[in-house]
C-alpha cells in the first residue's frame, strides 16, 4: 500500500495498491497542510495522518466513500 497527499485545496488522501498500479481508496485528508502519513505496523487497515495542528486516526472501510 502507497499513500499519496494533495496540496491545498483538496487535501486529499489516495491510497494505491502499487503493485496493480491501481487506486484503493480516496478522501478529503483535512484542511489544513498534511505532512505524515503511518500506517500501523500491528493492525492491518489502520493509519493515522498528521500536520499544522492536528493528527487523524483512520480505519479504511470497503464503502462508498472510501475511509
Amino acid at each position: 500500500m502507497l499513500a499519496s497527499l494533495g496540496r491545498a485545496p483538496d487535501y486529499t488522501l489516495t491510497l494505491w495498491n502499487w503493485k496493480q498500479e491501481a487506486i484503493v481508496l480516496r478522501s478529503k485528508a483535512f484542511s489544513q497542510d498534511v505532512f505524515k502519513v503511518t500506517f500501523s505496523p500491528d493492525l492491518e487497515g489502520i493509519l493515522t495522518t498528521s500536520g499544522s495542528g492536528h493528527i487523524k486516526f483512520w480505519k479504511m472501510a470497503n464503502t462508498f466513500t472510501g475511509l
